[in-house]
């Protein structure tokens, strides 16, 4: 439980720093939130359901914000909710019934102000985890 406990102080730590004026603050709390979420020692994931919640929110805010146009910061945060979601039934369907509008306007809107392809390709990536359509 104590490592649960440390994971979710990391994720919220990062998940603050997603605010930062600092692109590549940004680019990095991603990676380490990125990277905990890929070595998380257990498939059950439930435990971490609110702080993940709440850094999705947040990651779709820091998305949305259109002096956001660092790449690699982009790519990341895309990248870390691709980790998020992956394997994560209850992120999934939290995304698909509460978070849906935000999440599908918030890729798309992204993928619109870049021209960078793999931008884009990350975007269609995250979209594609997720029933955007409500078509359960």
């Amino acid at each position: 439980m104590q490592n649960v406990e440390k994971g979710i102080e990391l994720l919220e730590f990062c998940t603050k720093s997603f605010s930062s004026c600092n692109e590549k603050v940004v680019y990095h709390a991603a990676m380490v939130m990125f990277n905990y979420m890929l070595c998380f020692e257990s498939d059950n994931k439930k435990a971490l359901q609110e702080s993940l919640q709440k850094a999705m929110k947040q990651i779709d805010e820091v998305l949305g914000d259109m002096n956001m146009v660092d790449q690699d910061a982009l790519k990341a945060l895309m990248l870390c909710e691709c980790r998020i979601l992956y394997k994560n039934s209850g992120m999934c369907s939290w995304v698909e019934d509460h978070f849906r509008l935000f999440f599908t306007e918030t890729h798309n809107e992204v993928k619109k102000r870049t021209q960078i392809p793999a931008v884009k390709e990350v975007a269609n990536d995250v979209l594609q985890m997720v029933d955007t359509e409500g078509k359960k």
